[in-house]
């Protein structure tokens, strides 16, 4: 079985838009416009938890974000592959938080595996963020 080679260039800056969404909505505290890139039924890995589902992935991102309080947030979309008609993208982030007065950064990795949908847009199901 051969998959369609898909116009991965083009994808990808499709994806670093959509991340852009992303970060500017979460730098406003946006949890709807933040969930907007991930598919109903998507999952997100993360600190050996497994969260199903966009609007379970909300809230604890809205958790995390509420906890940490973060200053500035960043995401750099790095790499995209195509594995049969799906899209796995790897990247970096930044959070940075204030502890004791002093700005801490957190670096971290993550890789995202996109899916067309039916109305030509990519959108997360699988996120796999490393702290």
């Amino acid at each position: 079985m051969s998959s369609e080679i898909l116009p991965l260039e083009k994808i990808h800056d499709e994806i670093k838009n959509n991340l852009s969404i992303y970060v500017d909505a979460a730098r406003e505290r946006n949890i709807e416009s933040m969930m907007s890139i991930f598919e109903k039924d998507s999952l997100l890995l993360t600190n050996g938890q497994k969260i199903l589902g966009r609007e379970n992935i909300g809230s604890t991102l809205k958790t995390l974000i509420d906890n940490i309080n973060p200053l500035d947030f960043d995401i750099t979309s790095v790499n995209a592959y195509q594995v049969g008609q799906d899209i796995y993208e790897t990247g970096t982030s930044s959070i940075v938080t204030e502890v004791d007065g002093k700005r801490v950064e957190t670096p971290g990795t993550y890789t995202a595996v996109w899916r067309k949908q039916s109305d030509d847009s990519w959108k997360i199901i699988v996120d796999l963020m490393v702290p």
